[in-house]
């Protein structure tokens, strides 16, 4: 796994939470009506984000650089990287399934 990998979660997870933050306080508000299914996987996406975020900069903080280029990573946090960008896509998925999209325009 490389730094620039380990920057991209980092930057869709920043995306994701000023998105969720807008979402979150437009739901509070009752700006917008959203079910309580889509509520719980906007709440959801936005505690996952600040922890990929935070855990993304940690990776990034801490761990050294190999000469391939690759990140000198334990097991147990590249597994904890691959669980944080996949929570992330699953919760994307489910959103635009309501068609809710995290993207910036």
């Amino acid at each position: 796994m490389t730094r620039k990998v380990i920057e991209e979660i980092m930057e869709m997870a920043v995306q994701y939470k000023m998105v969720t933050d807008n979402l979150l306080k437009d739901a509070l508000s009752e700006d917008l009506k959203y079910t309580e299914e889509v509520v719980i996987e906007v709440s959801k996406l936005n505690v996952n984000s600040y922890i990929s975020q935070n855990y993304s900069q940690q990776i990034l903080d801490s761990a050294n650089e190999r000469e391939d280029g690759s990140l000198d990573l334990y097991e147990e946090e590249m597994v904890t990287v691959q669980s944080c960008l996949r929570s992330l896509i699953e919760s994307k998925k489910a959103l635009l399934k309501s068609s809710i999209s995290l993207e910036i325009h």
